[in-house]
């Protein structure tokens, strides 16, 4: 069983494993604070619930968590998104018009902002990774098995998209 404000590594199928702090679980994704590499804590991840084969807690996952909470970094306040339903979170996603990071495969990440949401679907104008502003693709739910925000890549990219305008 997944502890919140524990650290965890997760594995999903075709993916490469990863590791993040656990903040909060709905029925539909988890909410993570992802971490990209040793004791750094870099935006969030949300992973569907059903994609995730195993989870390990090792000892250096217990290691990591010590640091970060030496750090004082697990009190840390996280957004509250609608976890149990996906046609909710990315709606909250379309009205914020938070920049996201959609993982499709391991190696295929498409980052944009949702513009519209449907049943079960989904609607992003994409972002470059220089910067602009290119075409809309159309998403399933159930597809998408990681979605990132708050990262320093994509706030990076914000940056660059705003100054192109």
């Amino acid at each position: 069983m997944i502890e919140h404000k524990h650290v965890y590594s997760f594995k999903i199928r075709s993916y490469t494993p990863f590791t993040g702090l656990v903040l909060t679980a709905g029925t539909v994704r988890t909410l993570l604070y992802s971490i990209p590499v040793d004791y750094v804590l870099d935006g969030y991840r949300l992973v569907r619930n059903e994609a995730v084969l195993r989870t390990e807690r090792a000892e250096w996952e217990r290691q990591i968590e010590t640091v970060i909470g030496l750090k004082g970094q697990i009190t840390h306040k996280h957004p509250l998104f609608p976890l149990s339903n996906d046609a909710d979170l990315f709606e909250y996603f379309r009205a914020s018009q938070q920049l996201l990071a959609l993982y499709v495969r391991d190696d295929s990440r498409v980052v944009g902002v949702v513009q519209a949401v449907y049943r079960h679907s989904f609607r992003v104008l994409l972002l470059s990774p220089q910067g602009q502003w290119l075409a809309h693709d159309s998403f399933l739910f159930k597809r998408i098995k990681i979605l990132e925000i708050g990262t320093d890549y994509l706030l990076s990219l914000q940056l660059l998209a705003s100054s192109r305008q």
